[in-house]
């Protein structure tokens, strides 16, 4: 099942399972942290809970690290994933729907920072209130 499955499935009810990976790998046991919808208190995913352990090995993979891709390769590989989320935008928004806080009831407008005077984001609106 990949991500986009999960996400769609998620308006039916279903449950995701998040992995943590460092350096690649798959890691982390049986603790989870559970994410709920904070109106129905449905479980709508878990996420693992790290150990002291996995942050340290985090914590020393990004200290080794040294970047292979130039930044205008590193520029493109960005660019697709906006591309990605923009297209998914709907299948991403119901999962943020799913486990949200409560901003609409707070009020809390979405705006696009590419839009010189920080315009209700078109891929949001689902999320604008008007106040």
């Amino acid at each position: 099942m990949n991500m986009m499955t999960d996400l769609t499935d998620v308006k039916r009810g279903a449950v995701i399972e998040a992995k943590m990976r460092i350096a690649g790998k798959e890691v982390g046991g049986a603790r989870v942290i559970e994410v709920r919808n904070p109106d129905t208190s449905a479980l709508v995913g878990t996420v693992p809970k790290a150990t002291v352990d996995d942050i340290r090995a985090a914590f020393a993979v990004a200290r080794a690290y040294r970047a292979k891709l130039t930044r205008y390769e590193r520029s493109e590989i960005l660019a697709k994933a906006a591309a990605l989320i923009r297209a998914r935008a709907e299948a991403i928004s119901d999962l943020i729907t799913a486990g949200r806080i409560r901003a609409m009831k707070w009020g809390v407008r979405a705006t696009c920072s590419r839009s010189p005077a920080m315009q209700p984001c078109p891929t949001m609106a689902r999320f604008t209130r008007a106040t």
